[in-house]
C-alpha cells in the first residue's frame, strides 16, 4: 500500500498492520460518510480528502482516515 495523499494537518498515517479487508472503496467510504461517491471523488481530486492510491483508478480509504476527515470538518463548523 502506498502512503495516503496528505491533507494539511491530517493526523492519519499509513499503518502496515491494516489488512486488505480494512480498506474501503470509494462507494463504501461514501456510504460511511453519508455522501455521494461523486462528492468523495471531488474531495480527493481537490486534495481535501486523504486517500491511498493503488494505481490510476483504484482509490482506498481506512475508517481512521474517514473519521479524522469528518472530525476536522466538524471542528471547523463545516457540515458535509
Amino acid at each position: 500500500m502506498s502512503q495516503p495523499h496528505d491533507l494539511p494537518g491530517s493526523a492519519a498515517t499509513y499503518s502496515p498492520n491494516t489488512t486488505a479487508a480494512e480498506y474501503l472503496t470509494v462507494e463504501q467510504a461514501a456510504d460511511y460518510l453519508n455522501v455521494r461517491p461523486s462528492t468523495l471523488r471531488a474531495w480527493v481530486r481537490e486534495g481535501r480528502m486523504p486517500c491511498f492510491r493503488l494505481g490510476p483508478r483504484a482509490t482506498r480509504f481506512t475508517r481512521e482516515l474517514l473519521d479524522d476527515f469528518a472530525a476536522s470538518r466538524l471542528d471547523r463548523g463545516r457540515p458535509f
